[in-house]
C-alpha cells in the first residue's frame, strides 16, 4: 500500500479534525500541492498562517537561509501557537479585538476598559467573576468588574501585558473556542506592524474562496447543487455576481439562487463530464462572475477532462458499469491489458451488443440499500427515480421481474400511480445481509429489471450460486394483480422412488382451486381430485387432496 508518512505536524498545524478533507495535487518530483477543507466542506484559511518552520536539531548543518528554529519557551513561539489557534477557530466563533493605546499600558490607569462588542461576545460572564486568559500554554487569572456601564479588566491584567510585552499599536484578540470552558478566554496578539488578515479587510491578496460538494442523485436529476450554509451566509453578496461556470477551460451559463443558496442549470456540465454519484466537485470563486470547478473521482484522483465524456474503463480495468455480459468473446480476450479510450473504439469493438453506458434505451439508476431507501410497512416498496418514470413509465408493464446476475428472479409489480415497485419482501430477504450496499438497477425491457449489488468499496458482491429451474408458463394467475404462486419442496428418497410430493398447507387451497379449473391433459398436467397419490407416468402429474 502506497502511503505518505509524517503528516502529524502538518495536521496539527492546520487543525485537521475528523471528517476534514485533504486533497493532494502531485506536481512532480518531490512536491505536492495541498488543499485543506474543514468538516463543513469549506476550504481552510491556510494562507493566513505565519510560515514558522521547525527544524530538527540534528539537521542544523543543512539549514537554509529561510529556515530557523523557534525556541518552545520563547515569546515568539507562544505568539505563533496562539495565531494558529486563532486561524483554526475564527471561522466557527466570533471574536473581539481592540487596539492597544497609551492608556491601556500606562501604569497610572489600572483598568483595561472593554467596549460594547465585548459585552455581546461574552454575555454569559457574570460581573465579579474571574476569567482566565489562555495564551499559548500559559494561563492568567483576571478579575472582571462592571464600571461606568462597561466591563473592565482589573489591575492584575498588567502582569499579562508585561509578560507578553504589549506595545502601543498592538492588537489584542479575544475569542472563546468550542473546546474551551465558560471562564477561559483565548488570546491572540498581532504586532502594530501586522494586520489581522480578515475577509472584510483583505486588500493585498485577491479574494478567493473554495468549497466542495459531493455529487448526489438529486444533483444528477435536478442539475442543482446547494452551497454550504456558511458560504451562503457569509459571501451571498459576492455569489450574486456568478452567472458562469468554468471547468477545464469550458464555460456554461448557470444561475445562482440567492434566496435558497444553490447553483442551478448544471445539466450541461454534468452531461459533458459524465458526473457520477459520490464524486466530488471543488468550486472556487472570487470577485468575478465566474465559478471555477475541479472534479475528483471516488478514489480521490482528478478526472481526465479530455476523455471523461467517452471514458469506459481506466487502466484497462472495467468498472462496475462495464460487464463482460455486454462483450463478445473476442472483445473479452482483447480487453485484457488494453485501454479503451473512446466511444468510436468501443462501438467498433462491440459486435453483438452495445455497452451499457452508450446508446442505452433506458437509463440506469442507483439506490443505496438502507432502511431509508425503502418504506418498511406491511407492503414495502421501492420508489423509482422521476427521470426513469418520465422516460419509460408507459413502457414498464404491471408485472415485472428483478433479476440478479446469479439467475435469481423476483416477481414484483410496478404501480403506475405511485411510481414504485412492490412488494419488496422477497427482494429484502434476498439482500438483507447487504444493508449499506448499493443497488444498480437497469430496465432491460421485456418485463425485466437487471439488478447489480455493489459492496461499500464499490466492488460487486459474490452472489450465492443459484440454479434456475425451467418451468412452464403459469396460466392460473390472479387476473387483477397478476400474482403467480410458487412453493419449494425438499426432494427425499420417497420422492425419487414414488414421484410423490406433499403440498404445503398454506398452498393447499390455492392448488385445489386452481387445478379443478383446468381441463385434463392441458400442457400434460392432469388435475385429478382422487384419493390416489400422484405418480409420474404417461398420464403426467396428478394432484391429490388426500381426502
Amino acid at each position: 500500500m502506497n502511503m505518505l508518512y509524517g503528516l502529524s505536524r502538518f495536521m496539527k498545524y492546520y487543525e485537521i479534525k475528523m471528517y476534514g478533507v485533504v486533497m493532494f495535487d502531485y506536481y512532480g518530483g518531490n512536491e505536492f500541492g495541498v488543499k485543506v477543507f474543514k468538516n463543513d466542506a469549506v476550504e481552510a484559511n491556510y494562507r493566513r498562517m505565519t510560515p514558522y518552520k521547525f527544524v530538527n536539531s540534528d539537521n542544523y548543518l543543512k539549514w537554509k537561509k529561510d529556515d530557523y528554529i523557534v525556541d518552545g519557551m520563547s515569546l515568539q513561539y507562544q505568539k505563533a501557537v496562539a495565531l494558529w489557534s486563532f486561524n483554526a477557530f475564527q471561522n466557527y466563533v466570533d471574536y473581539f479585538e481592540m487596539k492597544i493605546t497609551n492608556l491601556h499600558i500606562d501604569g497610572r490607569h489600572p483598568y483595561l476598559r472593554m467596549c460594547n462588542e465585548f459585552e455581546k461576545l461574552f454575555k454569559d460572564l457574570e460581573v465579579g467573576s474571574n476569567i482566565h486568559l489562555h495564551f499559548s500554554e500559559d494561563m492568567w487569572r483576571i478579575d472582571l468588574e462592571w464600571k461606568d456601564n462597561s466591563y473592565v479588566f482589573c489591575s492584575n491584567w498588567h502582569s499579562f501585558a508585561e509578560k507578553v510585552k504589549l506595545k502601543v499599536g498592538d492588537t489584542l484578540v479575544l475569542l472563546k473556542t468550542p473546546s474551551s470552558g465558560d471562564d477561559i478566554v483565548n488570546v491572540c496578539l498581532f504586532s502594530g506592524k501586522e494586520e489581522i488578515v480578515d475577509d472584510k479587510r483583505e486588500k493585498k491578496v485577491q479574494f478567493e474562496r473554495s468549497f466542495l460538494k459531493v455529487v448526489t442523485q438529486h444533483c444528477l436529476e435536478e442539475g442543482t447543487m446547494f452551497l454550504p450554509k456558511r458560504i451562503k451566509d457569509k459571501y451571498g453578496d459576492k455569489l450574486r455576481l456568478i452567472n458562469e461556470l468554468e471547468v477545464c477551460g469550458e464555460r456554461w451559463t448557470v444561475l445562482y439562487n440567492y434566496t435558497d443558496g444553490y447553483v442551478a442549470k448544471l445539466e450541461k456540465m454534468i452531461e459533458r463530464f459524465n458526473l457520477r454519484i459520490k464524486e466530488t466537485v471543488v468550486f472556487k470563486f472570487n470577485d468575478t462572475n465566474v465559478l471555477y470547478g475541479r472534479i475528483y473521482k471516488m478514489d480521490g484522483k482528478e478526472i481526465d477532462y479530455e476523455n471523461r465524456s467517452v471514458e469506459i474503463s481506466e487502466n484497462g480495468q472495467g468498472n462496475w458499469f462495464w460487464d463482460v455480459h455486454w462483450k463478445s468473446e473476442s472483445d473479452t480476450e482483447n480487453a485484457v491489458g488494453s485501454e479503451i479510450c473512446g466511444a468510436e473504439k468501443l462501438k467498433n469493438s462491440c459486435t453483438t451488443k452495445s455497452a451499457p453506458l452508450f446508446n442505452r434505451k433506458y437509463p440506469l439508476f442507483v439506490v443505496v440499500m438502507d432502511r431509508d431507501s425503502m418504506v418498511f410497512n406491511e407492503m414495502p416498496f421501492q420508489i423509482l427515480p422521476e427521470r426513469l418514470t418520465v422516460e419509460c413509465s408507459e413502457k414498464i408493464p404491471h408485472n415485472v421481474k428483478l433479476m440478479l446476475p446469479n439467475g435469481r428472479e423476483i416477481h414484483v409489480h410496478f404501480n403506475r400511480n405511485e411510481q414504485c415497485l412492490s412488494p419488496m419482501h422477497e427482494f429484502i430477504n434476498e439482500c438483507k445481509r447487504l444493508f449499506g450496499s448499493t443497488m444498480v438497477y437497469s430496465y432491460e425491457g421485456n418485463r425485466k429489471f437487471l439488478v447489480h449489488v455493489l459492496k461499500e468499496d464499490f466492488c460487486e458482491v459474490d452472489y450465492f450460486p443459484f440454479r434456475t429451474i425451467p418451468r412452464a408458463k403459469v396460466y392460473d394467475q390472479d387476473n387483477i394483480n397478476g400474482i403467480g404462486w410458487k412453493f419449494i419442496v425438499l426432494a427425499t428418497g420417497t420422492t425419487i422412488e414414488t414421484g410423490d410430493i406433499n403440498v404445503r398447507k398454506k398452498y393447499s387451497a390455492k392448488c385445489e382451486a386452481s387445478f379443478v379449473k383446468r381441463e385434463t391433459n392441458r400442457l400434460s398436467l392432469l388435475a385429478w381430485r382422487k384419493k390416489n397419490g400422484g405418480a409420474i407416468g404417461n398420464g403426467g402429474i396428478r394432484y391429490s387432496t388426500g381426502k
